[in-house]
């Protein structure tokens, strides 16, 4: 298995493949100990990126790292913006650099039965896996790409003003050429959400085998306490701060409100010079960065998630809301429809609804009783979405593969 930066998704599929006797080496970039030499001298905001990707003992016994453009990579985001693009030694780079050097091994391997990759990491891996009769499994985390493009255009013109926070518009035609050959050399495709299963209509995937496994969530930090009835309704959208992620149609919908909520955001900005996003991030609370535990912790102190996403390939904040007991407001283009019941943990509005959120959150402040249902209603149902039943979907779901 390999995985650039082994974020929490690609830690738990490695710690489901090993639970199932399954997984031989976990290829990635950077595993993190605080016990190791560099934690001494790294600046501390690079410290706490790393700690994220920390490998439980397990795992860690089965790892193999490639960590220098990697560590480039993160320093290089600490400069001026683009410095990583610059230098060769973007996100880009780090996925192809991982990818050939996994593929050489797999080369060379003549144990492995098969090899489980991501989107953008699988190309070289998967041409050497064919050619040597191994089973290709692919992970597809945002869904296909062509029919996020459609909406991409659709939305460039609906929203010029916010067309430069829209990524996927710079994508090299030798990045779209790639992304195909992986699809189609895959024998095997995951993906977390119904919608992203939805959008590989038209892809080059008609003899692959298709496999729908929901990421999970963490398990509730603390119980919930009522809101007075007088306060303004909290509300919180979590993730990067671009219009794939609907965010024009937030700010329009809070805007008649008043005083009556109160709206904080948490996530970077990924594209710098948006003017428009400049100006409403002023407006509001904003917090460019915290660490996952603070994030569990602003969950409890907000009413509900807003998260009008676009086009999602799942929205793990989605499950990590409704987790903490926090109602989520979201769209059919996430695995909201995975994970909501509608007027029960949350509502499903149309994408580009400013009108649609706004009448949602009307319910919820002139409905004291509603919220409060809807808050346990939220925590009794994430209860079956923690990640030890993603492991245990995802075992199954590679039995199933021949493994």
């Amino acid at each position: 298995m390999s995985h650039p930066t082994g974020n929490e998704n690609a830690r738990n599929a490695a710690s489901a493949m090993h639970e199932g006797g399954l997984l031989n080496q976990f290829w990635t970039c950077v595993g993190w100990t605080d016990r190791g030499i560099s934690a001494k001298f790294l600046p501390k905001s690079i410290h706490t990126h790393l700690r994220r990707r920390g490998l439980d003992a397990t795992i860690g016994s089965m790892a193999r790292y490639v960590p220098f453009l990697e560590m480039i990579r993160l320093a290089a985001g600490r400069v001026p913006f683009g410095a990583a693009n610059a230098i060769g030694c973007s996100i880009d780079d780090v996925y192809r650099n991982l990818d050939q050097i996994v593929a050489r091994e797999v080369k060379v391997t003549h144990s492995a039965r098969a090899v489980y990759c991501y989107e953008d990491g699988a190309f070289e891996t998967f041409r050497i896996a064919r050619n040597r009769g191994i089973k290709t499994l692919y992970e597809l985390p945002m869904g296909y790409w062509r029919a996020w493009h459609l909406i991409l255009e659709e939305e460039s013109n609906l929203k010029p003003a916010w067309a430069s926070t829209l990524q996927g518009s710079d994508d090299s035609e030798e990045k779209l050429v790639k992304k195909e050959f992986e699809l189609g050399n895959a024998d095997h495709v995951f993906v977390a959400s119904s919608f992203a299963r939805t959008t590989l209509v038209g892809s080059p995937t008609s003899g692959a085998t298709f496999h729908q496994v929901s990421y999970g969530a963490s398990s509730p930090t603390k119980q919930r306490r009522p809101r007075p009835g007088s306060d303004a309704l909290k509300i919180l959208f979590v993730g990067a701060l671009t219009q794939r992620k609907g965010l024009s149609y937030l700010f329009d919908a809070v805007r008649g409100f008043g005083e009556r909520v109160k709206l904080t955001l948490i996530g970077r900005v990924a594209f710098k010079g948006c003017s428009v996003l400049d100006h409403a991030l002023k407006k509001h609370d904003w917090l460019e960065s915290v660490p996952h535990w603070k994030v569990l912790q602003l969950m409890h102190e907000h009413d509900v998630l807003v998260f009008p996403s676009l086009f999602e390939g799942f929205g793990l904040v989605i499950s990590e809301a409704l987790s903490q007991g926090l109602p989520v407001i979201t769209t059919p283009n996430t695995a909201g429809p995975d994970l909501i019941s509608e007027g029960s943990n949350g509502f499903i509005v149309p994408i580009r609804s400013s009108e649609a959120i706004s009448e949602r959150i009307e319910r919820l402040i002139m409905d004291g009783r509603l919220l409060a249902d809807m808050k346990e209603s939220a925590l009794q149902n994430a209860k079956r979405s923690s990640w030890s039943a993603y492991r245990n979907s995802l075992i199954c779901e590679l039995r199933k593969c021949g493994l």
